[in-house]
């Protein structure tokens, strides 16, 4: 919810090949950044799943982005 996006959005943006640990599972995964249609589309999803997304949404006028993170083949 801050003026300017996270350092850790321009970092995914320009190495977006990445290692995702959930639950103890570790995967390798290609992030991507939905398009405004497609953040439309989750994003009523993503605020009733993670309800701090409402305050952030709330103290900026910033497009916050969503990434997909879309697993990948073990190399």
């Amino acid at each position: 919810g801050q003026e300017r996006h996270p350092d850790w959005r321009y970092n995914l943006e320009a190495h977006p090949e990445v290692e995702v640990q959930v639950r103890g599972a570790r995967f390798r995964a290609l992030a991507r950044v939905l398009e405004d249609d497609e953040k439309a589309r989750v994003w009523p999803g993503i605020k009733k799943t993670i309800p701090q997304m409402r305050v952030y949404e709330a103290r900026t006028e910033r497009n916050i982005r969503v990434f997909r993170l879309s697993p990948t083949p073990p190399a």
